[in-house]
């Protein structure tokens, strides 16, 4: 399971290093993807299988948008020798990525933030909007 946050940044070419901590659960290839949130998703190969089987299983009405915008735009990729990824120019341009990222584990899958956003996004979650949602999924 992959968490915590990690600083890192995305070089001139668009490749960026894997936190180390990240390396062995994600492995030598993986799926990078959009996400609704304005980041870049990296899947293990194996997890990004359970993904698109959930997506496929559902119907195609319901489904064909969110199959069009995610599945059409991922992208899989080796982690090269040194631990790094090649994160496509599409991808940087719709998470806003710039050179500084912030790369967050969250369980099954890590995500790719432009450092500037998360620290917006970990600002504008109040403790008493976690707490309640929290509360309401039983968790609290």
């Amino acid at each position: 399971m992959m968490y915590g946050e990690y600083g890192h940044t995305v070089d001139a070419k668009g490749r960026m290093f894997l936190p180390a901590r990240f390396r062995t659960e994600l492995g030598d290839t993986v799926f990078l993807a959009r996400d609704i949130d304005r980041c870049v998703c990296i899947y293990p190969a194996a997890e990004w299988e359970k993904y698109v089987a959930k997506i496929k299983a559902l119907p195609l009405v319901k489904t064909r948008n969110a199959t069009r915008l995610l599945l059409s735009t991922a992208r899989e990729t080796e982690v090269d020798a040194q631990g790094r990824v090649l994160i496509p120019a599409y991808l940087r341009d719709y998470a806003g990525l710039g050179r500084d990222v912030t790369v967050i584990g969250v369980g099954e899958k890590a995500e790719i933030w432009d450092t500037a956003a998360f620290d917006s996004f970990k600002n504008s979650v109040t403790a008493e909007e976690l707490e309640k949602e929290l509360l309401e999924l039983g968790l609290g």
